[in-house]
């Protein structure tokens, strides 16, 4: 056979080409990395006619644990994954800054600002401020060393070591990607990503050097099980009938849509079901042939649409990078000239395995790596369903946020924590501030967060307030996806002495009540129609809240003088009223308003099934601020009134003085409302505003090394040396 008839048939389906270099390396024989066929099978199904054609891989290459070596170890072009590691790597340093934060060291890791933390695993403390600032350099040092390819496989280390600690640290602030920039900085580690453009191959001279396939590979199936399995979790009822992302039709990308679609159409068909279709097909369409393009471009568009509406890092320029690595290995030499390559005898990377004249014998290497991939497609296709096994982190939902790609399918609304203390040496009682050691983010959702912070709590008060021996009892009630408001805690539970495992469920949590999620629909147009003045619930142009409680259980509250326009009507099971200043009790019937007075008052359940019931509420003091500040808004514009006239006025009028306040207040909302929208559809505008966000950015960080350096050098503290710059 020719030369050139070779090279015919060395040509892949997947447009990956066998180069000049790889002959040379092969002893003129050819190399067929994964997305390569040498021939058709004549014989055989449709279907793996099609796979084969489509993929490059046959039946072949799985029918035994020898041949699924060879397949895992075909040299292939390093080219593709250098691209992929110089953008991750750079993205990476500005994630260091920013999502890792370090420039908010100081509130997110400083015991003067949040005094319980909330690690995975409880013997994990963070350092002292001025080192954990350390820690951030040394990662952002390894983030450039592997965009640079410089000392690859340290640099790699100097990342993810810090990266995970981090991250193990701070349940609260997990989410999926998050997750996942770790996950590729560790295959990265694995990886021999440094073998093109890189200072590793400059200095050591070498001129060029092959990847084993499973590298491209396990990139591969990492991407495609985010997308495919982030699909197969918005299969959950709440995402498919469109209750999970409401509202978010109001964004300016959406504005082609808005020719021939409603707001709640496009809530519902391109939002929901949109995102459906497009994470459920995407991996796929990006790893055939045929549908590669199609698929790049529901990528490209669906990630540059997330980049305009979320603030969340890095993570939609991450998933574009990452669209490069489903094209043939070999682009970037196609793309670029090719003076950026090395020139020269080629080396042949013995992480390889070689066929020709002179075969590679498979070592332990390729067994172990062969092994370690198929570990590592178990382990991933498993841990986003294995929160059957850590039952002590599920709440309302599977387990912790953060890992399983369940990504904006559950929209949290928490309506009140309350957070009661006994002393039990005294008997004494009292409330706590929730928000008195650490913020309300996220840790009132999830039981083991809510343990933790009781243990907190109780070390805190035994700690300042000389009160070792404490109950915690807390009430916390939360609306998921616009269901009612309702406990996820039970109040009457000492969270200090309640046992808790990871592999048990926690007694202390309560069921959510998934019978009464058809009334989000009503709920819904009650709401709408209490808020527009067209209910006939008594009162108009109010604000609703809806709860629902279990039974025998009881919610105290409180209205101030400002609620005085508040009424409660039951809507199912069945309750009463209690008012301690009048001491009586009313019985709610179903439908019938029944007027609140201000102070305390209480709602006992007493049916045996749970109570539903809803306030309609306005506030009275900022109605009538509005309504006067809409006849001074009339008065000026029809009398031409002079401003400053009236200023003068207001010195010894505090009614006019407040609605000056408050036009001048209204007036500067709108105008900043005007420019962020102006900033957000204008590229130039959205552009300058990131650069001056980058530089604040930027200075931030190099200021909290300044004081780092300063602090390990002179031995005070870094918040001391903070608070006397100031």
């Amino acid at each position: 056979m020719s030369s050139k008839q070779k090279k015919s048939k060395t040509k892949s389906s997947n447009g990956k080409n066998s180069s000049n270099e790889s002959s040379q390396q092969t002893d003129n024989s050819v190399t067929k990395p994964v997305g390569q066929v040498s021939s058709l099978v004549s014989s055989g199904s449709s279907i793996e006619r099609f796979i084969s054609l489509q993929t490059g891989l046959s039946r072949s290459d799985f029918s035994s644990f020898q041949s699924f070596v060879q397949l895992c170890h075909k040299p292939v072009d390093s080219s593709c994954l250098a691209v992929f590691r110089i953008v991750f790597g750079m993205l990476m340093i500005f994630d260091c800054m920013h999502e890792r934060g370090l420039h908010t060291v100081i509130a997110k890791w400083s015991g003067n600002f949040e005094l319980c933390q909330f690690p995975l695993l409880n013997f994990l403390k963070p350092l002292p401020v001025e080192w954990m600032v350390v820690l951030y350099i040394l990662m952002a040092a390894g983030a450039f060393g592997i965009a640079l390819g410089l000392f690859y496989r340290v640099a790699c280390v100097l990342f993810v070591l810090p990266y995970w600690y981090m991250f193990l640290l701070n349940k609260r602030a997990w989410n999926n990607h998050s997750y996942l920039f770790g996950l590729i900085s560790t295959l990265l580690l694995f990886c021999d990503a440094n073998r093109t453009w890189s200072l590793d191959a400059k200095r050591n001279k070498v001129k060029h050097k092959d990847i084993p396939a499973w590298q491209y590979g396990l990139f591969r199936f990492q991407l495609v099980a985010v997308y495919f399995i982030a699909g197969l979790k918005k299969l959950d009822r709440d995402w498919v009938e469109g209750y999970s992302m409401q509202s978010l039709s109001h964004q300016w990308v959406f504005d082609p849509f808005r020719y021939f679609l409603t707001n709640e159409e496009i809530d519902q068909y391109i939002v929901h079901w949109g995102g459906l279709t497009v994470d459920l097909a995407s991996g796929f369409l990006l790893f055939f042939d045929g549908t590669r393009h199609l698929g790049s471009t529901f990528v490209i568009s669906f990630n540059v649409m997330n980049s305009r509406m979320f603030r969340i890092g890095q993570f939609p320029y991450v998933m574009l990078a990452s669209v490069i690595l489903f094209y043939p290995y070999d682009w970037p030499k196609k793309v670029f000239s090719s003076k950026w390559f090395n020139k020269g005898s080629f080396e042949k990377n013995s992480h390889c395995l070689y066929s020709g004249s002179k075969p590679t014998k498979a070592g332990f290497y390729h067994k172990f790596f062969s092994i370690f991939t198929i570990c590592v497609m178990v382990w991933q296709a498993f841990m986003p369903y294995s929160h059957f096994i850590t039952k002590g982190y599920n709440n309302w939902t599977g387990g912790l946020y953060g890992y399983s790609w369940d990504m904006m399918i559950h929209n949290w609304n928490t309506q009140h924590v309350k957070i009661k203390y006994v002393n039990k040496d005294t008997g004494e009682e009292g409330y706590l501030d929730p928000q008195a050691f650490v913020n309300l983010n996220r840790w009132p959702s999830h039981p083991d967060m809510i343990k933790q912070h009781a243990m907190c709590i109780a070390d805190q008060l035994a700690i300042d307030y000389e009160m070792p021996n404490t109950e915690i009892y807390m009430d916390i009630w939360h609306s998921m996806n616009h269901r009612f408001q309702q406990r996820m805690v039970d109040p009457a539970v000492d969270l200090v002495a309640v046992d808790w495992s990871p592999f048990r469920p926690a007694s202390f949590m309560l069921p959510l009540l998934n019978d009464l999620e058809g009334w989000r629909t009503q709920l819904n147009e009650i709401a709408m129609q209490a808020k527009h003045g067209s209910t006939d619930w008594f009162i108009h142009h109010a604000d609703a809240t809806f709860i629902a409680d279990f039974p025998g259980m009881f919610l105290e509250n409180f209205l101030n003088e400002d609620l005085s326009k508040t009424n409660i009507t039951l809507l199912a099971g069945s309750a009463i009223l209690y008012d301690p200043q009048a001491k009586k009790n009313i019985t709610l019937e179903v439908n019938k308003p029944t007027r609140v007075g201000i102070g305390t008052h209480i709602v006992y359940v007493t049916s045996d099934a749970p109570a539903c019931y809803m306030y309609l509420y306005s506030n009275t003091t900022e109605t009538m601020l509005n309504s006067q500040l809409s006849q001074l808004e009339f008065q000026i514009e029809d009398q031409q009134l002079d401003e400053s006239v009236l200023e003068k006025e207001a010195e010894n009028n505090e009614t006019l003085k407040t609605l000056l306040e408050l036009k001048r207040e209204k007036e500067l909302q709108k105008k900043l409302k005007k420019e962020k929208s102006d900033v957000e559809t204008s590229f130039w505008k959205s552009s300058h505003q990131k650069a001056l966000e980058t530089y604040t950015l930027l200075h931030k960080c190099f200021k909290m090394g300044y004081f780092a350096a300063v602090s390990l050098v002179t031995g005070e503290s870094m918040e001391y040396l903070l608070d006397q710059q100031k």
